[in-house]
């Protein structure tokens, strides 16, 4: 692995600047009163499981172990050091991204028992945002979880936390209480219809695990602590779990800010990606809804799911995929014919303790989650509570942290909890096409409504769009309208691309579709006017082949990687080597994590030779020209529009500029109006903080450097202050325009080889009607029009790129 960081000499511009909530609009300002958009990544999809992880159903799976024989750890998630991880952190500033969603997983805390935490894992992820902070890059925490487990399918809780409700995990598949990957290698789980890890929400594990991690006291108050700790002597399990939850990420978060003196760039927490409600507030015990949640494979409904689990035989009903359903059954099977039982040894069966069921006379009550007084709204916001209540007076440095609401995907937004500082929280939905998802093929100009199928509407013709951005962004509008967290700060927590779309193509390295869906998505979002984190950087990513870091290999005698192909992975940012046909199973390729295919970078040759030309500082990058875009960085004012439209390289900003006085001598100006912008003009003297008007964009050389005219023109309330030419030489200029009988003073510094464009905008020294009120300003600012455009030669003239 290369030691050598992105620049000759490391330069650490320090922490980025404090945020701040407008006190009326939902946007983040930084000091200056500029409105600041998060961009960036997940870091990172295999941060979700240990390294060396253990296949499901091989003997490693459910005894703490990882595939070596050692004690499971996620050291060097996600990555092996911070060598490795200055070099992409600094790759991700050159791609325009300001921020990371930091993925961590309770497992990674708190492995193999309660209260032992793994603190050599906590200082890496501690010095890990340090390091971020260091280079001017914001982050926040992520309390992931994918169906609540790694054991149950997902990612999130310990092994310890079932055998605190009692669950006996060796059991899960023979029950059908939870779907498992096989272990045998030749499943094909990269067809759409085998991804049946989403199913296991509602299958009896973990919807038993959310419903008493959330509602024990409510629904099972019999459940109480049977463990050693006299602590929890008379606890409820589910209070238990929580408050060993919250102490485990307080722990994270203390070290944190220990490791860097302070809160620095870390914004906040996400206290629990994606929770869902389990049991709690079902109607019936007969069926889950199969509009809104997935059923394929296996689907017990929740009182066959209670029986298979009590140790009895019961009929199942298979699911295969259709459309609109998404699925529908196909056959009905017994199931648990061994009548194995999933409840451990000598521990009682909950739900037929409460009464929900009977074993013996076959009774139900159907509507016992329904019926008593436990609500997961009141419940989830409680929890939220307790978290950042816990969090925030831990440490001095905690206490200005931002609470990240994260529902699940395309789901409405829960109630605020109330006991929190509207000021501190951020609304951070997550959004995917889930037709795409669920298919593995797009046809990007017919697409569907999936906001709306996923939340049980089945009218085609009313949800059918012939534009792929403007579907999209319908879906994003609608997550910033009132009555949900329209007054919020709304930064997407999860958005992305599944790569392994339409039969796969990538493989040979064209990605031509995915790119397109991608730009969509991020169009329909900039559109919006919201930040966004997308989904996801994972560096052990893998197709075609099985590639491990150096670091992870340990004896590799075996290997019949060829040299052109190692040659190619050391361009990655790290060593590599690569194995074909591994013992390792191929449905654990993609991001290392259910076969998933999201990751933004991969180490598969084809990637790393597209970034060949790019001088290294694309390579691996997927998809780059929907990822690495024209950007607003910050801007002196309300944002009002920002797109970006990758075919002809447009770029236009529109905002409300910020009431900021310049120095009122603009006769020390060389100019008025600036055609070549050529020359540095005066500047006058500046009686106020230069930042409070100075708006930034980022304006990627990927895009306009082989372009023979780059054209930037600004305009102020719909009058032209200046059109002029950029090339690579660095480019200055100012303009005095009349607006309303006032002056306006208009400056702008860009290079195209330096990758950014300022803009000042300023209230000359004669006075008037003034512009906005200061923090943020309003809509009786000037509106301020900012326009990149490439052209090209045709015949005698000029035409757009």
């Amino acid at each position: 692995m290369s030691s050598s960081p992105a620049s000759p000499t490391p330069t650490y511009p320090g922490p980025p600047p404090p945020l701040h909530t407008h006190p009326s609009l939902p946007i983040l300002l930084d000091p200056y009163n500029r409105q600041i958009l998060l961009r960036g990544v997940n870091l990172s999809g295999d941060a979700k499981v240990p390294l060396h992880a253990p296949l499901a159903g091989t003997p490693e799976f459910f005894t703490g172990k990882d595939s070596t024989g050692s004690p499971i750890s996620y050291l060097g998630r996600p990555f092996a050091n911070l060598v490795e991880a200055e070099e992409w952190l600094r790759r991700f500033k050159h791609w325009g991204w300001n921020c990371l969603r930091i993925v961590v997983v309770w497992e990674a805390l708190e492995p193999h028992s309660m209260g032992v935490y793994d603190d050599t894992y906590i200082d890496s992820i501690a010095q890990l945002i340090a390091l971020a902070s260091r280079l001017g890059l914001y982050s926040f925490l992520d309390g992931h979880q994918d169906v609540f487990s790694r054991l149950t399918g997902g990612s999130g809780a310990p092994a310890w936390t079932f055998d605190l409700v009692g669950l006996d995990l060796t059991n899960l598949v023979d029950t059908t209480t939870a779907a498992l990957d096989p272990a045998d290698a030749t499943t094909p789980l990269s067809t759409p219809s085998s991804r049946l890890w989403p199913t296991n929400y509602t299958k009896m594990a973990v919807a038993t695990m959310f419903t008493i991690f959330f509602a024990g006291k409510e629904l099972a108050p019999s459940a109480l602590y049977q463990g050693a700790e006299e602590e929890f002597k008379g606890w409820n399990v589910g209070d238990v779990l929580q408050e060993a939850y919250v102490r485990a990420f307080g722990r994270l978060l203390r070290r944190v800010v220990e490791v860097q003196g302070g809160q620095g760039g870390l914004l906040g927490v996400d206290p629990m990606n994606e929770p869902h409600p389990g049991y709690i507030g079902l109607e019936t015990l007969a069926r889950w809804d199969e509009t809104t949640d997935l059923h394929l494979g296996w689907m017990p409904s929740p009182i066959e799911g209670m029986r298979l689990a009590g140790g009895e035989a019961v009929e199942v009903a298979w699911y295969e995929r259709c459309w609109p359903g998404p699925s529908w059954p196909q056959k009905r099977e017994l199931r648990n014919s061994g009548r194995q039982r999933v409840w451990k040894h000598g521990r009682d069966d909950i739900w037929a303790v409460e009464g929900v069921y009977s074993p013996s006379t076959g009774e139900v009550d159907n509507t016992y989650f329904s019926r008593r007084e436990a609500d997961f709204n009141q419940l989830y916001t409680s929890f939220l509570t307790k978290f950042y209540s816990a969090i925030t007076t831990s440490h001095p440095s905690l206490q200005h942290l931002y609470l990240f609401l994260e529902p699940l995907p395309n789901a409405p937004p829960p109630p605020l909890p109330p006991a929190i500082p509207r000021d501190r929280i951020i609304y951070s939905p997550h959004w995917y096409d889930i037709r795409v998802l669920f298919e593995k093929h797009l046809t990007p100009w017919i697409s569907f409504d999936v906001l709306s199928l996923a939340r049980g509407s089945r009218n085609l013709l009313a949800h059918t769009y012939f534009d792929l951005s403007r579907n999209y962004e319908a879906n994003f509008s609608r997550f910033c309208e009132k009555p949900h967290h329209g007054e919020l700060p709304c930064v997407v927590g999860e958005t992305g691309v599944p790569v392994d779309l339409n039969n796969m193509g990538y493989y040979h390295g064209d990605v031509a579709v995915q790119e397109q869906m991608l730009d969509a998505i991020v169009t329909a979002m900039e559109r919006c006017g919201l930040g966004y984190s997308l989904w996801n950087f994972t560096l052990s990513h893998t197709h075609n082949h099985v590639i491990k870091r150096a670091g992870d290999l340990g004896s590799s005698s075996s290997s019949r990687s060829s040299s052109w192909i190692s040659a190619l992975s050391s361009w990655a940012g790290g060593s590599a080597a690569v194995e074909e046909n591994s013992n390792i199973a191929t449905h654990q390729s993609g991001d290392n994590w259910n076969s998933e295919d999201f990751s933004l970078v991969s180490l598969a040759p084809h990637d790393l030779r597209a970034g060949i030309a790019s001088m290294g500082v694309y390579r691996g990058l997927r998809m780059k020209r929907a990822v690495v875009r024209p950007a607003v960085v910050a801007v002196a004012g309300v944002l009002q529009k920002s797109e970006f439209t990758l075919a002809s390289r447009r770029f236009v900003v529109e905002y409300i500029a910020n009431e900021v006085r310049g120095g009122g001598d603009t006769t020390t100006s060389t100019m008025t109006t600036t055609t070549e912008g050529k020359k540095d003009a005066g500047r006058g003297k500046q009686k106020h903080t230069q930042s409070e008007s100075e708006s930034e964009f980022l304006i990627p050389r990927l895009h306009y450097s082989h372009i023979p005219l780059v054209q930037l023109s600004i305009s102020i309330n719909s009058q032209v202050a200046l059109v002029t030419a950029v090339d690579e030489t660095p480019v200055r200029g100012l303009a005095v325009v009349a607006v309303a009988g006032n002056e306006v003073l208009v400056r702008y510094e860009w290079c195209l080889r330096d990758e950014r464009l300022r803009v000042w905008v300023e209230e000359g020294g004669g006075g008037g009607d003034g512009g906005g009120t200061g923090e943020g300003g309003d809509s009786r600012g000037r509106r301020v029009r900012v326009e990149v455009r490439g052209w090209e030669k045709v015949g005698w003239g000029w035409g757009l790129w």
